[in-house]
């Protein structure tokens, strides 16, 4: 088990990320660089990339601690 310092210390840095790619998309409303908003394929990739992969990481061990506990 975890110990509640742990646990808020693993809320700050799951906070600070979150911070940190709003932050980051907020880049994509005013572009810094013109080839990075001429393409229209990899520009989201980043600013995606970040949030599917905590929600991924969050589902995948929710679903093996159901699965663990089945």
């Amino acid at each position: 088990m975890l110990s509640s310092g742990q646990l808020y210390a693993r809320a700050a840095a799951f906070a600070a990320l979150s911070v940190g790619a709003l932050a980051l998309a907020a880049t994509y409303l005013y572009c810094p660089s013109g080839a990075l908003c001429a393409d229209t394929h990899y520009k989201y990739l980043v600013p995606i990339l970040i949030p599917v992969t905590a929600w991924f990481a969050i589902a995948n061990w929710v679903g093996w601690t159901y699965f663990r506990f089945a």
